[in-house]
């Protein structure tokens, strides 16, 4: 299966983004079997890229890849939003993350 691509787009790299970007990235690592990739796109720095790709608000994370795109808008700073952005992002294709990976002790 190929690599997942996010592309998160917010401004600024305020205390909130960050939690944003935190939160998303465990969500990922705990629930996707796939390797992924998170982009980060700060529109304040490059308006040009969230003109192009129609970013109408902020934080918006989209799922690149696999075809076709997929978009979510709004605030994942909670780690159960952004395990439920995670599932919304990937439920289609029959892409779905999912049961908490067990740890490996060792």
């Amino acid at each position: 299966m190929s690599k997942v691509v996010f592309t998160i787009y917010v401004a600024g790299s305020e205390r909130k983004n960050m939690a944003l970007l935190q939160n998303f990235r465990e969500a990922c690592s705990k629930f996707l079997s796939q390797s992924y990739f998170i982009q980060i796109i700060d529109i304040v720095k490059l308006p040009v890229v969230a003109e192009q790709k129609q970013i109408l608000a902020v934080p918006t994370i989209i799922r690149e890849r696999p075809a076709p795109e997929r978009r979510i808008i709004g605030d994942v700073r909670q780690f159960a939003n952004a395990r439920k952005a995670l599932e919304f992002l990937m439920i289609e294709n029959g892409i779905k993350p999912g049961n908490e990976k067990e740890s490996q002790s060792v």
